[in-house]
């Protein structure tokens, strides 16, 4: 995924599916400086982790 369609699935008031490493997970924050997102997930160990927007799949 790229930076500008998270921004816009952050941005939008529906329910839009995203994908980390197969699993669903929330958008929480966007870092536009190293095109980073915050996501939470019930199935991260740690709750929350920072990924690249670009290891992520809408789906």
């Amino acid at each position: 995924m790229d930076y500008e369609r998270a921004k816009e699935i952050m941005e939008s008031p529906h329910n839009i599916r995203v994908l980390y490493q197969g699993k669903p997970v929330w958008l929480e924050s966007l870092n536009p400086n190293d095109e980073s997102v915050r996501i939470s997930s019930v199935t991260l160990t740690d709750g929350e982790k920072t990924v690249s927007v670009h290891d992520l799949v809408e789906g």
